[in-house]
């Protein structure tokens, strides 16, 4: 499992900007994309590593959500690059 520490600090370098924090998940745009990740409860590890458009909204009151789970943030950026 990826370290918190080393997640932040991956997607850094590979965005070129800080995170947008939110409670325990952090915010990235890249191409267009938001890549999020959350702290897994106080603990130094990521988890549930999602993307989705920018702008895009879930519609809580179907069974849409937009975007997709990864595995891991490597996994997250690399679907992205595929996309671009």
């Amino acid at each position: 499992m990826a370290t918190l520490t080393s997640a932040i600090k991956k997607a850094k370098k590979i965005t070129g900007m800080e995170p947008i924090i939110s409670g325990q998940f952090y915010y990235f745009d890249y191409k267009g994309y938001e890549v999020s990740f959350a702290q897994n409860g106080s603990s130094d590890s990521a988890t549930c590593f999602y993307t989705k458009r920018i702008g895009q909204q879930e519609d809580y009151n179907s069974d849409y959500f937009c975007g997709c789970f990864h595995d891991n943030l490597t996994q997250a950026f690399r679907f992205l690059d595929r996309k671009n």
